[in-house]
């Protein structure tokens, strides 16, 4: 049993460090965006949904009002008057483009300044001397036990 655990411990020890160390594919910009032009593209061959989930997705149209609008001038005006929610920017009289910031190259990059590789080691090399230690203590203690 103990055997069992030394080993699982020790694979442990050996993959984590693999697995600390996994990257995500680096993917060239023109590959990425033809890889999501052609994802588009082909969503947009078949709907794959029942009639009524396309119905269902559909904008909602405004109900045409039925009958004489007994609403005062006033209010129609403001009705019809196009103004943002409340809490919602308005735009000004002018605008102006935005312009993006120029951006800054970064010289080099050294990832994360915490050395996370080593930490991890160290860790799961404490902890495999906790339970070859545990191990050794157990043997130890058995073979000492005297009859009177």
């Amino acid at each position: 049993m103990t055997r069992r655990t030394l080993a699982v411990a020790l694979a442990a020890a050996l993959i984590a460090p693999a697995a600390a160390q996994a990257q995500p594919a680096d993917m060239h910009a023109s590959t990425a965006q033809a890889i999501a032009a052609e994802r588009a593209q082909s969503q947009h061959a078949q709907d794959l949904r029942s009639p009524d989930a396309r119905d269902a997705a559909r904008p909602a149209v405004a109900p045409r009002p039925i009958g004489q609008d007994l609403r005062s001038p006033d209010v129609r005006d403001l009705a019809t008057r196009q103004t943002p929610p409340a809490g919602q920017p308005t735009w000004p009289v002018d605008p102006q483009p935005i312009v993006a910031p120029a951006s800054q190259t970064v010289s080099h990059d050294d990832g994360s300044p915490v050395p996370v590789v080593p930490i991890v080691a160290a860790a799961l090399l404490v902890l495999l001397a906790a339970l070859i230690a545990r191990y050794t203590a157990r043997r130890t203690g058995r073979g000492t036990r005297v009859a009177v």
